[in-house]
């Protein structure tokens, strides 16, 4: 689906009121359709600076959000400023594991695209969406589940990954893809029995 004209606005919305509802196949377009308008707007945000690399890792992490969050959408709103406030603070939780937890993130003031993070903001929905990381990488054999929390909660690098638990890099990159992959299809699996 490309989001671009008001009808297909007003689609989004509809499909995210149905997947709310319970709709299994608007669920699965909801997903569908976020994650290129997701993968656009990191790409926007990022594209003037070093962390365009981290735009992939932002869009998992917004999918995983918004599947955990869909019961907060308000029905009948805009679900595309919902979206971007999601991948906004997942955007920041990554910039600040760059930064080594500096609060205050800055790209050019004249950039349009420019971020700027002050100390607490979005704190209460990164702790509430946290909370919920951890219950679901709880459900992960160690130490994959150990690995994911320490590399995208506590923002541990790979290279400290890979010297705590004596495993190459890419052994560390291996074991996130795929309990990411895992997670994913966990979380797919829960919503359909939810439904």
């Amino acid at each position: 689906m490309t989001i671009s004209g008001p009808d297909n606005k007003l689609e989004l919305q509809n499909l995210f009121v149905r997947a709310v509802d319970g709709d299994k196949t608007a669920y699965r377009a909801v997903l569908l359709a976020v994650m290129p308008i997701v993968r656009a707007y990191v790409r926007g945000q990022l594209r003037h600076n070093r962390y365009e690399h981290l735009t992939e890792d932002i869009v998992q992490d917004t999918i995983m959000a918004v599947h955990l969050k869909l019961h907060t959408y308000e029905r009948g709103a805009n679900p595309l400023p919902w979206v971007y406030t999601i991948a906004k603070y997942k955007m920041i939780d990554q910039l600040r594991r760059q930064t080594h937890g500096h609060k205050h993130i800055t790209n050019s003031i004249d950039d349009p695209h420019y971020i700027e993070v002050s100390e607490g903001e979005g704190d209460y929905e990164e702790r509430d969406t946290n909370f919920d990381l951890t219950n679901l990488l709880n459900k992960l054999d160690p130490p994959q589940g150990d690995i994911i929390h320490a590399l995208k909660i506590e923002g541990t690098s790979i290279t400290e990954l890979a010297a705590h638990y004596n495993f190459s890099e890419s052994k560390i990159k291996i074991i996130v893809h795929r309990g990411l992959k895992r997670l994913q299809d966990f979380v797919k699996d829960q919503a359909e029995k939810a439904l």
